[in-house]
């Protein structure tokens, strides 16, 4: 894990304005206190959605959907993927060599895989 002082390699696009609501306004405004590796972008279009799974890695750390649609479309653009070690998830990812899984309840686990994906990107990331 890199010391706070230290810079990162990687950035985290949340798809939130940060405003939606208490609950997403308080995450913004600690990720702002922490000085953390994450901004606020908003809505995308579908096309800078599937533009997005070709070139960066989706983080999907959900652990209670019946269905990660992302996670199907970032496989279908042949992306990179790091999800949540669930039921769902597994079965939609299935023998793709792009995925990699952590336990949605182990924030370190999450954070080691996230320091050393650059170690397993496809040559063409």
């Amino acid at each position: 894990m890199k010391k706070k002082s230290e810079k990162t390699k990687y950035k985290i696009l949340f798809t939130i304005t940060g405003d939606e609501n208490n609950h997403i306004s308080e995450l913004y405004s600690e990720v702002k206190r922490e000085k953390l590796p994450i901004e606020f972008i908003g809505s995308l279009s579908r096309e800078q959605v599937f533009d997005y799974y070709t070139k960066s890695v989706l983080l999907f750390p959900s652990y209670i959907e019946t269905f990660g649609l992302p996670m199907l479309e970032a496989k279908l653009h042949k992306g990179v993927i790091l999800a949540s070690n669930c039921a769902f998830s597994k079965e939609i990812l299935e023998g793709y060599e792009n995925a990699w899984f952590f336990d949605p309840f182990d924030a370190k686990e999450l954070a080691n895989l996230i320091e050393g994906i650059e170690y397993f990107l496809p040559e063409n990331y």
